[in-house]
């Protein structure tokens, strides 16, 4: 008797809405990149609407790269960068990425602006090394691996770069010549 009355209420969603409801929030819940491209969308009209505004940008560039559409990401820095000429932060940015995409000339100078003393960032000190070492500068690429170790002691990217780099030189002065 008791759920013949519910059933008459109006309030009540029908069956086939309340499992419609069920399930996009357990699709949700099961896909971890459900948040990352609502955050991505978000950040895409913000930088739509305003493409001078750095954080839009920065915050578009970098849910892109965490989707994995990184030459969309480079693009959206680049584009940030012709406007916001010298700024580190997004340099940074930019400068890991052209890193990752073999520009190497484009990386060493989005790099060195980042590489700001004040604000040591070991994300781009790590990433000159990396450009040194992908350069077969081996030796001149250990020193940015230890200052970045130095901002971030354990960081395993880090580790294992400087573990590379190092056992890349000391190969080489073993060799015979």
């Amino acid at each position: 008797l008791m759920l013949t009355a519910c059933a008459g209420t109006s309030d009540l969603l029908p069956a086939s809405q309340t499992l419609a409801s069920s399930e996009t929030q357990s699709d949700t819940a099961n896909d971890p990149k459900a948040e990352l491209r609502k955050a991505t969308d978000y950040w895409g009209k913000q930088y739509a609407s305003k493409q001078t505004d750095k954080m839009a940008a920065l915050n578009y560039a970098k849910n892109l790269k965490a989707l994995g559409d990184k030459r969309q990401a480079m693009l959206v820095l680049q584009d940030a960068m012709a406007i916001h000429q010298r700024d580190a932060e997004i340099a940074g940015e930019l400068g890991r990425l052209a890193v990752e995409f073999d520009q190497l000339g484009l990386a060493s100078h989005m790099l060195q602006i980042a590489d700001v003393p004040e604000k040591p960032d070991w994300k781009v000190i790590s990433a000159r090394g990396t450009l040194l070492a992908k350069q077969g500068q081996h030796k001149a690429a250990i020193p940015y691996f230890e200052r970045a170790l130095s901002l971030a002691p354990n960081q395993p990217s880090i580790m294992n770069n400087l573990a590379m780099a190092t056992a890349v030189c000391a190969a080489l002065v073993k060799r015979p010549v």
